[in-house]
């Protein structure tokens, strides 16, 4: 905790300095980011860290690449294990000088691993996804959010999404097998421009 406090405050420091450049073209944002991701069907959620990064188009429009890691631990059969999404796509929106609003759309993988529980699983049928080798599944991710500018340099960002999976022969979510997942994810991140 004391790390992320002199962190924020290291950003915010940072954020309000005059800049030492004649010229900046802030097309560049950097962000660090803490998500939740709500596990359809298993009534579960798990808490994990990831950073983003955007290139900024336009003031409305931007590229972004965005990579979470969920490191539930793998002992925790039912809900998979680990996971990692890496997803990259567009974001377009309105803002103004203080706040903005954003659509997102992005496609990548999503990748379930290291649950698999030591020795013997579980005995039920279908077996959880940890009881499987680790999978790696086409992923997309639908979704909007808000922005706030505390500076020119910074940002504040609420992310709501549907992070959508394909369930493969290799996994099974009780009984979903071969199914698409809809999991709900909503991160929050503080953002640099550069």
């Amino acid at each position: 905790m004391r790390v992320l406090r002199a962190v924020l405050i290291l950003v915010w420091c940072w954020s309000i300095a005059e800049p030492a450049r004649a010229q900046t073209t802030d097309r560049v944002e950097v962000a660090l980011q803490v998500g939740l991701l709500r596990l359809t069907g298993l009534d579960a959620t798990d808490s994990g860290v990831g950073g983003r990064v955007s290139w900024n188009l336009t003031e409305a429009a931007a590229l972004e690449a965005v990579a979470d890691f969920f490191p539930t631990g793998a002992g925790n059969v039912p809900r998979g294990g680990r996971k990692l999404h890496a997803l990259a796509g567009p974001r377009v929106g309105w803002r103004t000088d203080r706040v903005g609003l954003f659509a997102k759309a992005r496609a990548g993988i999503a990748r379930v691993s290291e649950g698999r529980q030591t020795g013997a699983c579980i005995l039920i049928f279908p077996p959880p996804e940890a009881c499987y080798s680790a999978d790696t599944r086409l992923a997309f991710d639908f979704g909007g959010g808000l922005e706030v500018y505390p500076s020119p340099r910074s940002s504040l960002r609420l992310d709501v999404g549907s992070l959508v999976t394909h369930l493969g022969p290799t996994s099974a979510r009780f009984g979903q097998t071969g199914d698409f997942v809809r999991d709900l994810n909503v991160t929050g991140s503080v953002g640099f421009k550069f």
